[in-house]
C-alpha cells in the first residue's frame, strides 16, 4: 500500500488522531473500551470489538448497522468503502435472512460495489481528494505492521466473501423462481379461501423513479432533516414496561399523515394500515393499531407535524 502524498492540514490530522480506530456497533450493541487519560491500546480494543461483533471504521463518522438495512444503498456503498466487517457469524445468519427481501436491482448493485471494493480501504479509494480519508491510508500502513491486527484485516475480506456469495446465489435462486413461475403461468390455478396476506410496508409505497429503495430513502432524510427526537427507521429500545419510548408513536403518526397527503403511499391504504405495517417494519409497533382519530387532538402528534411543515417536500399525489 502506497502512502498518500496528500499534505493534510492541522485539523484533520487532530482528528483522525482522535478517531484513531472506532467501533460501528452492530444491531446496537457497544463494547466497553477502557481508555486511560491520553493512551489506549487499540491492539487490545480492536479484539474487544471483535468479539462483541461490532465493526471497525477509521473515519470519524458513521452509520450503525442493522441487518435490515444493511443492503440499502443510501449505506451499503459506505458500509462496503471505510468499514472493516467484523461483525459475527449470527449476524451473516441475519443479513441472509434479510437479502430475501431486496429486489434484483438491488441485489445487482451490491453485488458490483463488493467485487470493486473486496477490502476495507480499497486502494483505489485513495486519490488525495480527502485529507481525512488520505490520513486513513497513513494509519493502515501503521495498523499492517502490528501481526495483532492481522485477524481484523482477515475476517474483513472473508465476510465480504461470504456475503458476495449469498448475494450471487439469490440471484440464480431468483432466476429459478421467474422460470418456474413462467412454467406454471400457463396452469389454471384452483380457487381456495385463503386468509388475508398481511401487506408489508415497502409494498404500500409509491416507487420513486422505478424504485421503493428511492421513496424510503427520501422519506428517511426528511425525517432527519426535520430532527426528529428519534430515527423512527431504526429499532428504538422499549421502554421497562415493553412499551415504546414517550412521543414516539407520535412521531411515526405524524411521518405517516404527512407523506400520505404528499401521495408516497398507495391509495388503497388507510392511515390505520400504513401506520401498523410501518410498526412491524422497523419494530417499533406500538401496543395498538391507532387510528389517524386517536392522535388528531395530540400534544406530541401536532408538534411532530409542526417540525415537518418547513421543509419543501414534494407532492407526487397524482390528484393534486
Amino acid at each position: 500500500m502506497r502512502e498518500s502524498k496528500t499534505t493534510i492540514g492541522f485539523f484533520y490530522k487532530i482528528l483522525s488522531n482522535k478517531f484513531y480506530l472506532t467501533e460501528v456497533p452492530v444491531e446496537n450493541k457497544r463494547t466497553v473500551l477502557l481508555h486511560w487519560f491520553f493512551w489506549r491500546s487499540y491492539a487490545k480494543d480492536t479484539m474487544k470489538i471483535i468479539r462483541t461483533g461490532s465493526c471497525i471504521t477509521l473515519l470519524s463518522d458513521f452509520v450503525p448497522i442493522e441487518a435490515k438495512t444493511f443492503f440499502r444503498m443510501l449505506y451499503f456503498e459506505g458500509y462496503a468503502k471505510y468499514v472493516f466487517w467484523t461483525f459475527n457469524k449470527n449476524f451473516i445468519i441475519d443479513l441472509s435472512r434479510n437479502i430475501l427481501l431486496i429486489n434484483e436491482d438491488n441485489i445487482k448493485s451490491c453485488i458490483e460495489i463488493l467485487r470493486l471494493y473486496p477490502k476495507s480501504y480499497d486502494e483505489k479509494l485513495n486519490n488525495g481528494e480527502d485529507s481525512e480519508i488520505s490520513f486513513c491510508y497513513r494509519k493502515m500502513l501503521s495498523l499492517k505492521k502490528d501481526t495483532t491486527f492481522d485477524q481484523m484485516f482477515a475476517l474483513d475480506v472473508n465476510n465480504r466473501k461470504t456475503v458476495l456469495r449469498l448475494l450471487e446465489e439469490r440471484t440464480v435462486e431468483i432466476k429459478k423462481g421467474e422460470e418456474i413461475e413462467k412454467d406454471l403461468s400457463s396452469i389454471k390455478p384452483e380457487i381456495t379461501n385463503y386468509p388475508p396476506v398481511e401487506i408489508s410496508f415497502l409494498d404500500m409505497l409509491i416507487p420513486i423513479n422505478g424504485s421503493k429503495e428511492n421513496t424510503l430513502s427520501y422519506i428517511e432524510s426528511k425525517i432527519i432533516e426535520a430532527r426528529f427526537p428519534h430515527n423512527i427507521f431504526h429499532t428504538i429500545s422499549k421502554t421497562k414496561k415493553g412499551a415504546n419510548q414517550t412521543g414516539l408513536n407520535s412521531e411515526i403518526a405524524a411521518m405517516v399523515i404527512v407523506f400520505q397527503e404528499k401521495g408516497y403511499f398507495k391509495k388503497e391504504f388507510t392511515f390505520k394500515e400504513i401506520y401498523k405495517s410501518f410498526g412491524i417494519y422497523t419494530k417499533n409497533k406500538s401496543g395498538k393499531d391507532y387510528d389517524y382519530s386517536f392522535f388528531a387532538e395530540d400534544y406530541h402528534f401536532k408538534k411532530y407535524l409542526e417540525y415537518l411543515e418547513p421543509l419543501e417536500i414534494t407532492n407526487i399525489n397524482l390528484d393534486s
